[in-house]
């Protein structure tokens, strides 16, 4: 594997491989993986680390990469942790909550609002894969990843959240991404930073919403959330798959971002890295 040059190692997390989503929140860094049933949480100030079950149907002890929930997002709203299934097939229909306060685990399935925007923005089921979730001015904003027969990459908008609305005011909005070598990039992740959608994407050869295929190139990028276009973006990792991304800080000089990444092997410690953009999303340091 080629080293990114950006990407500086934070922490590593141990027992987690595959991680998909990250939450920068008062020191605490909480990651999900998209095959295992667990929240992570790594205190930053004394470098500990913790996993907590999420509250699922499904026995843990009967859970494989077949029947995986598929956590591909991860977001905080208000005091809450939102860990948000893909969609990509029938048992990827889960939104899981942690809260903050009360330390609480609380499971919905949000099948019927997923198959409502299936219907409505006449998606077909291999096209449907929600990689990433951020939520702004009472709005969801999941973004769809475009490894499908169809290549689809965009936005579905929607007031409120994805287990607590009744989707009245929806839309989708398609994506074009950058193309790099004659390949497309697809959604990885992506968050909401004064006004711009900051988005993770990454290109693997023959991959769709059931398999991954082999990594190339990741990318970080900005998008204008008037023109949903893409402004600027940065070729962050060669044979890397950059799978999740979150605000650590922000400064006079530029933003300071945490990012994970999904091994695609059997190993069982995670890699979180630091990747700092300037302000004008012109340079990397």
């Amino acid at each position: 594997m080629l080293q990114s040059l950006f990407l500086k190692l934070f922490i590593l997390i141990n027992g987690l491989g595959a991680s998909s989503g990250i939450v920068y929140h008062k020191n605490q860094l909480y990651v999900v993986s998209d095959d295992l049933p667990y929240l992570f949480q790594y205190d930053i100030l004394d470098n500990s680390q913790n996993k907590s079950n999420f509250n699922t149907l499904l026995p843990i002890e009967e859970m494989t990469k077949k029947n995986k929930l598929d956590f591909e997002s991860l977001a905080i709203v208000h005091n809450q942790i939102l860990a948000l299934g893909s969609g990509s097939n029938a048992n990827r229909n889960e939104l899981h909550s942690y809260n903050l306060e009360t330390k609480i685990f609380s499971r919905y399935d949000i099948s019927d609002n997923y198959n409502e925007l299936r219907t409505k923005f006449d998606f077909d089921v291999k096209d449907f894969n929600i990689e990433g979730f951020a939520y702004k001015k009472r709005k969801s904003y999941l973004f769809n990843r475009g490894n499908g027969k169809n290549k689809i990459n965009g936005i579905f908008i929607f007031e409120g959240l994805p287990h607590d609305t009744k989707l009245n005011k929806s839309e989708f909005i398609p994506i074009q991404l950058p193309i790099i070598n004659n390949e497309l990039t697809t959604f990885s992740d992506a968050i909401i930073v004064n006004n711009k959608i900051i988005f993770t994407a990454t290109i693997e050869a023959e991959s769709s919403t059931q398999r991954d295929g082999q990594v190339k190139e990741s990318i970080i990028g900005i998008i204008n959330m008037k023109t949903f276009q893409v402004e600027k973006y940065h070729i962050i990792a060669e044979k890397q798959k950059i799978e999740g991304i979150t605000l650590k800080k922000k400064s006079s000089k530029g933003y300071t971002f945490l990012v994970c990444e999904d091994n695609d092997d059997d190993s069982v410690t995670s890699k979180i890295y630091e990747l700092n953009v300037s302000k004008n999303f012109q340079d990397i340091y």
